[in-house]
């Protein structure tokens, strides 16, 4: 047979909202977990979203629950 086999990896989609003076905080975390974002705006107030693996929600949300004036939502 000629099926192709299609692998996903299990994610969920967050949107990441901080303050300015937060962007060091919230840069380094990203980096650490080898995240990608998309839809970045950064002003007074700044977000992006990006990709979390399943295996590594918990450590992203409690490693931005640390960051002063985070917020993080599910989208």
């Amino acid at each position: 047979s000629n099926a192709n086999i299609v692998e996903k990896i299990a994610s969920r989609r967050f949107r990441v909202v901080f303050g300015y003076m937060s962007m060091n905080s919230v840069m380094k975390v990203m980096k650490d977990l080898n995240l990608s974002q998309s839809n970045q705006q950064f002003d007074m107030e700044c977000s992006l979203q990006t990709v979390v693996r399943l295996t590594l929600v918990d450590s992203f949300l409690e490693r931005m629950a640390d960051v002063e004036g985070c917020r993080v939502e599910e989208v």
